[in-house]
């Protein structure tokens, strides 16, 4: 993977102070190359996994037989479509018209002696090697809260000293002092048309909104395709530590959108898939005594099939307020100036044998308040 432009909606906001963004650059470069460095060793180990898979596959099926299998699914695909077609096409049981497809394909694969468990096992145990591989450099797992419902837990969190306590809490609100937005993804394919990532973000620093979409796309499957996709969205705000320690942030965020959509279709032969739509609230303090982005999630919608199915979820309450919280793994020293990253992170990720995808999330936020302190 890695970093891609996209759009985003126009910003105009306060710039950092110069030698602020110097601050907050150097240390963005710092944690962008452990991010590239992180995704080049992903692709290559990706890579190796799934020519392995395939030539596994093709060894145990044979290559004449392995090309028939594509004609016949090809074929039988064809066949669906021009029975659909009006006038009688749409008024055919669509149920019994896909079992009759399904039912083709594997008679031809039984007649040529096709173990298909065998061959849907190494699927699924490849599939499973990648889910397994690291994808980031290492973060620090969090967890999210609603509100209404845990309004104790954000009071005894925001309480603490008052007046000029330096260890008093510091809030920052809209404008936010700036912005920060990669993207980043991968595909696997034998063609490579047949698999597309399109993400899209953006970023208002005035007002703290954020939104995210992202679509996965395998058209045609092929065995054992992959597309992941993540975008990265953050405002920055500037703290300077009145006293020495270590730094804790609370962030209360509304929820504008939270929707999970996928659509898989089974293009048959040794079918199976494995999709996840994963969201995150993060938060990252960027100091050199400061290692790891907090991941807070939020949202997540995985799907394990080898069966068509469409499914629309949304979990998180459209309005609703949410908060999460963190603490440095390191400490600051008195009068240490840095840049604060609180936003949002969307990875979603599918890995299919002969399976169709079409994934896509989409999420919206407001930050509307970034609590800072010197932890006591």
């Amino acid at each position: 993977m890695a970093p891609e432009s996209r759009r985003a909606d126009p910003v105009e906001s306060q710039e950092l102070l110069p030698q602020v963004r110097a601050i907050a650059d150097r240390f963005s470069q710092d944690h962008e190359q452990r991010m590239e460095q992180a995704m080049e060793a992903y692709n290559k180990s990706i890579a190796e996994i799934l020519d392995k898979g395939r030539a596994e596959i093709r060894r145990i099926v044979g290559a004449k037989t392995w090309a028939a299998v594509r004609h016949v699914m090809r074929r039988e695909k064809r066949t669906l479509q021009e029975r659909m077609q009006p006038p009688e096409g749409p008024f055919r049981n669509l149920v019994e018209e896909l079992r009759t497809r399904k039912e083709a394909v594997a008679k031809f694969l039984d007649e040529e002696g096709v173990p298909r468990d065998r061959v849907t096992r190494i699927a699924q145990q490849h599939l499973g090697h990648i889910r397994d591989l690291p994808l980031t450099p290492a973060t620090r797992p969090g967890q999210a809260y609603p509100l209404p419902g845990h309004e104790d837990k954000l009071r005894d969190l925001l309480g603490g000293p008052l007046g000029m306590n330096p260890r008093r809490w510091f809030v920052f609100r809209p404008p936010f002092a700036g912005g920060y937005g990669p993207a980043y993804y991968t595909t696997r394919s034998p063609r490579a048309y047949r698999v597309g990532v399109y993400p899209e973000g953006s970023l208002h620093v005035d007002t703290g909104r954020i939104r995210h979409t992202m679509w996965l796309s395998i058209v045609d499957a092929s065995d054992l395709d992959l597309a992941h996709g993540i975008i990265e969205s953050a405002v920055e705000c500037v703290f300077t530590a009145p006293v020495s320690g270590n730094v804790e942030v609370v962030v209360e965020a509304t929820c504008g959108a939270a929707l999970h959509e996928l659509a898989v279709t089974d293009e048959f032969g040794f079918s199976s898939s494995t999709t996840e739509q994963n969201h995150y609230l993060t938060l990252q303090v960027l100091h050199p005594n400061i290692s790891n982005l907090h991941l807070n999630k939020v949202s997540a919608l995985p799907c394990t099939t080898d069966e068509t199915l469409i499914q629309t979820r949304e979990f998180l309450i459209r309005g609703h307020d949410y908060f999460v919280t963190g603490r440095s793994d390191g400490a600051v020293s008195a009068n240490d100036t840095m840049v604060i990253r609180v936003g949002a992170r969307t990875d979603d990720a599918t890995m299919t044998n002969d399976m169709e995808i079409d994934s896509k999330s989409t999420f919206e936020w407001t930050i509307k308040r970034i609590s800072v302190r010197v932890a006591p």
